[in-house]
């Protein structure tokens, strides 16, 4: 049976605490929320046993792939998996 790539590597982070985000490369909220999830979750909990999984999709008519390219160099741990 064939699994969603994020479905996959969801499952694969048994026994992690999970933070998934769902965002909007373009959108001024989103951005800022971003921004708090890498100051506040990541950064502050890197002696956890944290799965961090950011999801980029086009909410709004300005997200499209150089948008989510742009957003997810937000991220600079190598760690966090982006879709």
């Amino acid at each position: 049976k064939a699994y969603h790539p994020l479905l996959w590597l969801y499952n694969q982070q048994a026994g992690k605490t999970k933070f998934v985000a769902i965002l909007s490369s373009t959108c001024g909220w989103c951005l800022q929320g971003a921004e708090s999830v890498q100051k506040a979750i990541i950064e502050k909990m890197k002696d956890k046993d944290l799965s961090v999984i950011i999801i980029w999709t086009n909410m709004l008519k300005t997200d499209d792939q150089n948008s989510a390219y742009k957003a997810a160099s937000l991220f600079k741990d190598p760690s966090i998996v982006q879709f």
